[in-house]
């Protein structure tokens, strides 16, 4: 299994790498942001109750 998930991070100004105007879900509005997105593989033996600890 691969989770994969995506956010904004929303930016004041143009001089980071990446940044322009769009939608974010973060502000709710068309800002200047960048979009990160993440992925992360559980342990094997994690459930949908186990949130990752080892029970």
């Amino acid at each position: 299994m691969l989770i994969i998930d995506d956010t904004g991070f929303i930016k004041k100004d143009n001089t980071s790498a990446g940044v322009s105007r769009q939608y974010t879900g973060t502000s709710g509005k068309i800002d200047n942001c960048q979009v990160g997105v993440f992925a992360a593989c559980p342990p094997a033996r994690a459930g949908p109750w186990s949130a990752g600890s080892s029970a």
